[in-house]
């Protein structure tokens, strides 16, 4: 990846951080303008989600799971995986649009979504689905 910046002449504006602890990936990422997430295949994305509990915004192909968690224009944006054009389209759109999205608001959402109040919350409502789908079943 060094030698591939350096050929594209960016070896100036890109960082190798290396290994990072939790706690120096959590600082990186609150300091960071947005994530981006160019993958062609994600099956949940929760990289998207630790973006957004450190206030960052995410530009991400449409792969798999982050559309299940970025909500178009509130969290940031979702584009066509495969394209480059597109990527660099919706990181310029938010670069265009950073003020829209606030840190706070972008944390809030995320902890009343994914947090583990919210995961439990989420699972019991299946699970008594599931129940009363069976009960129901049973009877027939």
């Amino acid at each position: 990846m060094r030698q591939l910046a350096a050929d594209l002449g960016l070896a100036d504006r890109v960082t190798f951080l290396g290994h990072c602890t939790r706690e120096q990936v959590v600082q990186e990422m609150t300091l960071a303008d947005a994530l981006v997430i160019s993958s062609n295949h994600e099956t949940f994305g929760v990289v998207a989600i630790e973006a957004l509990m450190s206030g960052t915004p995410v530009v991400s192909t449409r792969c798999g799971g982050p559309e299940d968690i970025i909500e178009e224009g509130r969290d940031g944006y979702l584009v066509a995986k495969n394209d480059p054009t597109a990527l660099a389209q919706g990181l310029l759109r938010l670069s265009r649009e950073q003020t829209r999205f606030d840190p706070g608001e972008l944390r809030q959402r995320c902890v009343a979504r994914f947090a583990e109040a919210a995961f439990a919350r989420r699972h019991a409502e299946v699970y008594e689905e599931v129940v009363a789908c069976a009960s129901i079943g049973s009877q027939v």
